[in-house]
């Protein structure tokens, strides 16, 4: 039994595990474990959404070549279809 301000107070056991952690770095120990557990749950998050990204930047960029690949096979089949041309004036006809 305790008493402040002319209140008297009956501790619990949960009450003098608190007056106990006052004096300790208990209260503060969980704070920061807490602190690190949040902020390494927003790194996982973080890394599961850069992860999804990465993917669909590669996944485009794959798409992208691929329609890059078929437009010039495209273009040098119906190059080649048209006339009968030599690798060298081939290659003057693409980069000129």
């Amino acid at each position: 039994m305790w008493e402040s301000r002319g209140i008297r107070h009956d501790l619990g056991a949960c009450d003098r595990q608190r007056v106990r952690e006052h004096f300790s770095f208990a209260p503060l120990r969980r704070k920061y474990e807490s602190l690190l557990k949040k902020a390494a749950r927003r790194r996982r998050a973080r890394g599961m959404r850069s992860g999804i990204r990465r993917k669909a930047g590669f996944l485009a960029a794959a798409g992208l070549l691929n329609y890059a690949l078929q437009l010039g096979m495209r273009f040098i089949v119906t190059v080649l279809a048209r006339e009968a041309v030599a690798a060298q004036e081939l290659y003057q006809t693409i980069w000129a």
